[in-house]
């Protein structure tokens, strides 16, 4: 049988495991070893990094913003603050 994740060959269910747990996995047959896939990493998981809009603070109404919409922010919300022609 082979890993349709992977690829790898010479898997076979491990029957022995199925009937202490009442689960199935692949066994490798190369490596004498439960087979693991190197397609199951971890997903990393999006850091978004968010300001605190120091115009808004000031106002009484905190207001956070993504870091990538910052500017965008500043030149929509606070068109007096800042040298934008």
């Amino acid at each position: 049988m082979d890993c349709n994740a992977c690829g790898e060959t010479d898997l076979k269910w491990d029957q022995q495991w199925f009937e202490n747990t009442g689960k199935w996995r692949l066994w490798s047959i190369q490596k004498e070893q439960p087979h693991s896939c190197n397609n199951n990493k971890p997903k990393e998981e999006k850091i978004i990094r968010t300001l605190s809009c120091p115009k808004c603070n000031a106002l009484g109404k905190a207001k956070y913003i993504r870091a990538d919409k910052f500017q965008e922010h500043i030149r929509k919300e606070h068109i007096d603050w800042g040298d934008y022609t």
